[in-house]
């Protein structure tokens, strides 16, 4: 009976084991990197990664990379650069960071195991990517921690593609690849974040790791790089993810970021870090512009706030590019008509673009002093406002609502209205930076809030 019991014991084991994929890491994968379109170059200099992520808005000192406050050993952190079209990929240059060696990540993806050795030793473990992963056990990581002070803004935010070889066929199995973003310092309203993670999958508070995105789970926010994918080595990737954070002006703050091997040191898995994309919000474009017509001549009044520079493309074949701030410009029509005014507003990295609708000759256009007014007020319940609208005409109205990534979180239509109030309750959304948009037949009205 003993020797029974035995054997079926030992036969569930072998069926469960047989379920999990082989291990079979290759360590000579073979790539002509002098002609892929992704380069990498190592980062030997703790100074140069600060200077590589830090955008305006902020400063960064005392850089470490695993630990190290004046050296960086070994060949886990690295200058990346796309020569080509960017694609799915959705950034162009930055640092890149990996559980191996950074060169495993370049393409074409010719192996579904590629593993780089790191030339990091004893290997780096860290407890914070440890404890996002509590059931799994962390083997190797590649680590940088550095202070950081916001200057005069309220909103931090870093964009980062998370790839690794562990996709897909060792989804939700002890090989569970993680990366994190962890900050300690001060809540804006009172108390301190420990270590707290912000890399999340987005509306969510699940780290990033192979368990909690991929092709069964989250699949919105993951791209399948195989068969032949060309540009990246790794299997599986995420889309470009936004990350943001309420913080003081002026306080310290202190982040961690890493990405770490699970369960063995096979199967190389990285991070990808968009070049200043470590940036102060408020930094960042949020494009308007107001009209004044007289005739078939034009002002248009530049309302945009944190723009380096503006270029303007009229509608009718012209354009302009404006290098000072809130400038208003003018232009006369030679034909009468309706006309698509396109604003973008340039700052660093980012642009934000509004297109408005005019008319010239017969009716009337975008002209706040004939009636068309927008106002948001602070309502009576915390992250809550009242939006006011009153139009010279009754209109259609498009509310739109998106969050610091762009990506729509709600919309409010309102059909053949001429006075409007809206409350704008943003209790159901997670906290961070809103954008509010109305678009209505004739203007456009943006603005900023915060949700703390």
């Amino acid at each position: 009976m003993k020797k029974i019991i035995i054997l079926v014991i030992s036969m569930i084991a072998l069926q469960s084991y047989a379920q999990i994929p082989l291990r079979q890491p290759d360590y000579n994968v073979k790539n002509n990197k002098s002609t892929n379109s992704l380069l990498i170059s190592p980062i030997q200099n703790l100074n140069a990664i600060g200077a590589y992520l830090s955008g305006p808005g902020v400063t960064i000192s005392n850089v470490k990379f695993n630990g190290n406050d004046s050296t960086i050993i070994g060949n886990m952190i690295g200058y990346f650069q796309l020569t080509d079209t960017v694609g799915s990929f959705g950034i162009d240059t930055g640092i890149i960071m990996s559980s191996g060696g950074v060169s495993g990540a370049i393409g074409p993806n010719n192996s579904g195991s590629t593993t780089t050795a790191s030339i990091f030793s004893p290997h780096y473990i860290d407890s914070n990517l440890q404890s996002l992963v509590p059931n799994k056990t962390v083997t190797e990581a590649a680590v940088i921690e550095f202070d950081f002070t916001p200057i005069t803004d309220t909103i931090i935010a870093c964009k980062f593609v998370f790839g690794s070889e562990e996709y897909p066929e060792f989804v939700n199995t002890s090989f569970n690849d993680v990366f994190g973003f962890f900050i300690t310092g001060p809540m804006p309203q009172g108390g301190w974040f420990q270590s707290q993670n912000l890399a999340v999958v987005p509306f969510t508070n699940l780290p990033i790791c192979i368990d909690n995105v991929n092709h069964l789970l989250n699949t919105q926010y993951y791209i399948t790089n195989t068969p032949n994918g060309q540009t990246l080595q790794y299997d599986g990737y995420t889309v470009p993810i936004t990350l943001s954070q309420v913080v003081t002006p002026g306080q310290t703050y202190h982040f961690k970021v890493g990405v770490a091997d699970c369960g063995d040191y096979s199967y190389d898995s990285g991070v990808f870090l968009k070049i200043k994309s470590f940036y102060g919000y408020a930094s960042m474009p949020i494009a308007n512009f107001n009209s004044t017509i007289s005739g078939n001549a034009v002002t248009f009044d530049n309302t945009t706030n944190w723009a380096k520079y503006y270029v303007w493309n009229f509608g009718d074949g012209s354009t302009d590019t404006v290098y000072t701030n809130n400038t208003s410009v003018s232009h006369f029509y030679a034909n009468d008509g309706r006309y698509d005014v396109v604003l973008e507003a340039h700052n660093y990295y980012q642009i934000d673009t509004i297109i408005q609708n005019i008319q010239i000759g017969s009716s009337v256009g975008i002209n706040n002093a004939k009636g068309n007014t927008f106002e948001l007020l602070s309502a009576n319940a915390d992250n809550a406002y009242q939006l006011n609208i009153s139009l010279n005409r009754a209109q259609n109205v498009n509310i739109l609502i998106a969050n610091v990534s762009g990506q729509k979180v709600k919309e409010i239509s309102i059909n053949n209205q001429k006075e409007i109030s809206q409350l704008i309750d943003l209790n159901e959304f997670s906290k961070g930076i809103y954008i509010i948009k109305v678009n209505t037949a004739e203007n456009s009205y943006v603005k900023k809030v915060i949700n703390r």
